[in-house]
Parts: C-alpha cells; structure tokens; sequence
C-alpha cells in the first residue's frame, strides 16, 4: 500500500506531494459516516522516505480518505523500534476551530434551514471562507443534496467539530473531507438505502452464510440515555421544560439533563432534546470484519461507507435481522495483509477518542 505524504501550503492552499511511503509495515485508517476516525502508520527509522516526509502534514491514502498529522513519535524501546505517525481524518481540521459569530452578532444563526445547509456555513463561514485570514484553511464545499429537516442552529464559542457532530448524528448525515487537484474538498452527502426491506435495488445482505463476515461482536448496552429532560429560559418554578422519550419506565429509563438558556422559543425545546439523544450511542453496535469478496466489493465502490444494510447472524440473534447504517470502518493493512473491520450503529466513545487526540496535539503540524 503507497501512502501519498503531503504539505498544505496555507498561502496558496494546494496541498503539495513531498513523498510517498511504500514500506509502511503496518498502517490503520479509521473512517466515521457522521463522527470523526483516527489513523496511525508504522515506518521503519531506516526508511528511505523518513526524511523527505518531515515537513508533511497531511496524508491521502486515496478518494474519500485523507487525514491530517497530530503526532510524529521515534521510539527504541523493548517493544518497537521505528517511527509512529498519528492522526485524524481530514476533517479533523473542524477540530482546530470553534465557533466565532459574525462581528456584531452575538451568534451565528441558521433558522429554518436544510441540515446539510447549516453544516455547509458552518464550514464555509468557520474555516474555508473565515474573515479573519489567520483562521482561514482554504477549500471548496461540493455540491450535496438537501433532506427535508429543517433546523434551527445558534452557535456561539462552541467546538466547531462538535457542532456538526451533533447536526450529523441527528439527522443521519456523512461529511468527509478530502484531497483532490492538490486541493481540500469538503463533502456533505447520504449513504445509500441497501437494506433487503427496501424495495432498492443493489441490496447488501451481510451474512456468514454469504461468508462475507467473519469475527464479530455483538454490544449491547443498556445504560444509553434515552430520556431528556431539557430546561429552557426562566429562573425556579417559572423555567421551561420538555421531557422527550418520557414513556421510559422503571430500569428502561436512563434520563439525560440538557442546558438549553440559549433556546428563547420553548417549542425548540422538544428539537433539542430529540438531537441530545440521537447524539448518544446506539443501545446495539455490531462490529465485524469483512472476509475477502466484501473486501473487494468495499473497495471497488459496490458498497461503502454511510450505506443502509442488513445483518443476519443467525447464531447471535436468530431469526432477527440487524438493520442499521455502515457507520464505521477501519482499514488495517498489517504486514502484507489488507483488512477491513465494519461496524453497524454508532458508538460514541469513538469520536470522543478522536477530538481527543487532536487536543493532545499541542504543537500544530499545520500552519495556519
């Protein structure tokens, strides 16, 4: 596998080839539909390509996947020998930014509008097309097709990359970002529906009885909060509350308090509270590797990430079917061997782990 390193020139804004790495002897790239995934890449300190990736910052690795570098580590202990690169995916470069209002707004301010439009500006007006140029990471935002949710946003100093988390986890929207004409280009779009209920065709049936899965794992949790009770403006007795999921009994109920003083319109309390909660992990996460006739079919486009599917373990839940969203894939190319692990539903510690690591990365590879 050749892993392209390049350096994103911030007065220009290409992103400019300095090497490729063909001797990476273990490389891990993590792709999230609505979350943010992670990448770490082992390279030999005799590696002919170690000095001429030094002044990179960025990888692509192909169309869909690039990543920004947030750690460069050498190592000679007991354990390993060789040099260690880390990092998120490119659209990560969310997480280097919060939320500025326009000057002389005390928020930014999106009503009634498509999701997918409200991502778009935050994108455009936070990084892309940014006033102050010292924030400004140039880039295009690709044409996206618009769902019919329309949402109410105001942002204010908050985490950019939580911001458009929050609005992609609701409402089931992918973004990534990638490098394409040496350029940044920002993607907002819908996986596809291929589950076998759907009357669609191209149907993806994921089964060990197709032998197109192999080891897997079955999560289910019981302590996701499905309740939120959400308080709006006022003070004591007088302040406005919704409760969203409330038919929630005994056990089965796991409540959630949601700050809402920013929401004036009490009927937006009940919007909150809906997005809250689909923030939350999934109470069932099945993860799985793909054998290797979905390996290729996920890397030739039949499939891929975002898309709506069936899963049919007739050992683990028999005579039920698991349908849910592609939501996760990690590509692991590991001493000569190309991997792909899989997950249906959405597990939150992931993104968690992922800003993580980005705030842990206190000298910035990217010059902005």
């Amino acid at each position: 596998m050749v892993i392209q390193f390049v350096h994103y020139d911030a007065t220009t804004g290409k992103c400019v080839p300095v090497g490729n790495v063909d001797d990476s002897p273990y490389f891990r790239f993590g792709r999230s539909f609505a979350g943010l995934g992670t990448w770490d890449l082992r390279l030999p300190i005799s590696s002919a390509n170690a000095k001429r990736i030094r002044g990179a910052n960025m990888i692509k690795v192909g169309s869909r996947r690039a990543g920004i570098i947030t750690s460069r580590q050498l190592e000679d202990t007991k354990d390993y020998y060789g040099i260690t690169y880390s990092g998120t995916e490119l659209k990560g470069l969310a997480a280097k930014r919060i939320v500025l209002p326009p000057s002389g707004s005390a928020y930014q301010s999106h009503h009634n509008q498509a999701a997918e439009y409200v991502i778009e500006q935050l994108l455009r007006q936070q990084i892309t097309e940014a006033v102050d140029t010292k924030r400004r990471i140039l880039g295009t935002i690709g044409a996206y097709s618009a769902s019919s949710n329309l949402i109410t946003y105001d942002g204010r100093f908050g985490a950019l990359v939580e911001d458009i988390t929050a609005i992609t986890e609701a409402y089931s929207i992918g973004w990534y970002a990638e490098i394409a004409d040496r350029a940044i280009v920002w993607r907002i779009y819908h996986g596809v529906d291929r589950r076998v209920s759907s009357a669609a065709a191209g149907t993806l049936l994921l089964a060990g009885s197709r032998d197109n899965i192999g080891n897997r794992v079955l999560a289910e949790m019981r302590n996701v909060p499905n309740t939120a009770i959400t308080a709006g403006q006022g003070e004591g007795v007088d302040r406005a509350i919704s409760i969203v999921g409330d038919s929630n009994t005994g056990l089965d109920r796991n409540e959630i308090f949601v700050d809402a003083r920013d929401v004036s319109d009490t009927a937006e309390l009940t919007t909150r509270g809906d997005e809250t909660l689909a923030q939350q992990s999934d109470t069932a996460v099945y993860s799985f590797t793909l054998q290797t006739s979905a390996v290729k079919d996920y890397f030739n486009g039949v499939f891929d990430l975002g898309d709506q599917c069936t899963v049919r373990d007739t050992e683990f839940l028999p005579g039920e079917d698991i349908e849910g969203r592609f939501a996760e894939a990690e590509e692991v190319f590991d001493d000569g061997v190309l991997m792909v692990n899989a997950t249906i539903g959405y597990d939150k510690r992931n993104l968690a782990a992922a800003i993580s690591r980005i705030r842990r990365s206190t000298n910035s590879l990217l010059m902005t």
